[in-house]
């Protein structure tokens, strides 16, 4: 299927290729909005979480939850960090 989208795409104009790009965009903006949903419903203040950042791998405890972000408490002090990039590792049990 892949392969066959990829063959036709040979065959549009620059006006088609922008509409496929405007497309795919949108498509990508909803998986990663559902993805950052999910794992925002998971997450409780306290929560231990991992994630892959510029440092490489970092382990942290969630203080705070916003809308499009959890701020993560690590020995390297504290950082911002999109909901999708989120792991959760421990569940804080109180």
């Amino acid at each position: 299927m892949l392969r066959g989208i990829l063959n036709d795409l040979r065959d549009l104009d620059e006006a088609g290729l922008r509409e496929v790009n405007k497309a795919a965009i949108r498509q990508l903006k909803l998986i990663r909005a559902a993805q950052s949903k999910a794992v925002k419903m998971s997450l409780c203040e306290g929560d231990t979480v991992k994630w892959n950042g510029r440092k490489g791998r970092q382990t942290g405890t969630v203080t705070s939850i916003k809308r499009k972000y959890a701020h993560v408490n690590t020995a390297m002090g504290s950082w911002r960090i999109p909901m999708n990039m989120l792991t959760v590792v421990t569940k804080n049990t109180n």
